[in-house]
């Protein structure tokens, strides 16, 4: 299993906030995605669904743990476009 650090720029400083599991990673398979908040960031900023959550779909919350299959929608704001995909 990979594990992905999604991290948030606040207060002037980098913050690791939710971890991204993606569990056929060994197969280059990544469609099933695990997605789940880290506790002590969890823990201050829970329920908040403003520009502290990942999305506005999944609030801070400390028993947050979702899978899906298939892409995240929020992942594609965050995967480069264009001419910085080549790269």
């Amino acid at each position: 299993m990979e594990n992905l650090t999604i991290q948030a720029y606040q207060d002037h400083t980098w913050r690791d906030v939710a971890l991204l599991k993606f569990s056929n990673a060994e197969q280059h398979n990544f469609e099933q995605v695990f997605i789940g908040y880290l506790r002590e960031y969890a823990l201050t900023n829970l329920d908040r669904d403003d520009e502290f959550a990942v999305s506005i779909n999944y609030p801070v919350s400390l028993f947050f743990n979702f899978s899906t299959h298939g892409c995240l929608s929020f992942l594609d704001d965050l995967i480069p476009n264009g001419a910085s995909r080549r790269f």
